[in-house]
């Protein structure tokens, strides 16, 4: 039987019941920085440095929602049809809570890029370090936005773009380690 991936309300429950404030972007968001980061970590180094950060240790059912979070996300970095996204709230949020989790979710990007240790800002590319600034833009922001359909589109395609930009990132990191 195969196991539906892990949505953002499962992992919201999972994160509540450790008792944690980070919320479930912010997490998927630092997962995916680790290894956008391309940190060739196994699942048990990564579930550690997301314990750490935590401040949690992380074990039954969390456990093994997050070990199935980072096997879903090293699989969805690597996939060839770009298949890859980041995990926020369902569309019937309002489009103030999508921005807000949009942010975290870059928070926590940033935050697991970092934390992954491989990279000084002298040893990436300009359009690396400007996708980066990018991120921790929309990472800042911090309007209330008014639910309507000019502000849906806006947010779709900043999410397009962020979507993007978390697979170049992966992308030149994976590929500077492999040289």
């Amino acid at each position: 039987m195969t196991q539906s991936p892990v949505s953002h309300s499962r992992l919201t429950a999972s994160l509540k019941s450790l008792g944690v404030q980070q919320g479930a972007s912010e997490v998927h968001g630092l997962v995916t920085g680790l290894l956008a980061a391309g940190a060739k970590m196994k699942a048990s180094l990564v579930l550690d440095t997301l314990g750490d950060w935590l401040e949690k240790n992380i074990e039954g059912a969390e456990l093994e929602v997050l070990v199935q979070l980072q096997g879903e996300i090293a699989d969805s970095l690597q996939d060839t049809e770009l298949g890859f996204q980041p995990l926020l709230p369902d569309d019937e949020v309002p489009v103030a809570d999508r921005t807000l989790a949009l942010g975290q979710w870059c928070g926590g990007f940033l935050a697991g890029f970092g934390l992954a240790g491989r990279f000084q800002e002298a040893d990436l590319s300009e359009d690396l370090r400007e996708l980066l600034t990018d991120l921790g833009k929309i990472a800042s922001l911090d309007e209330d936005i008014p639910d309507d359909e000019d502000n849906e589109t806006d947010l779709v395609e900043i999410v397009e773009y962020v979507r993007m930009s978390a697979l170049l990132i992966f992308t030149e990191c994976v590929s500077s380690a492999v040289h």
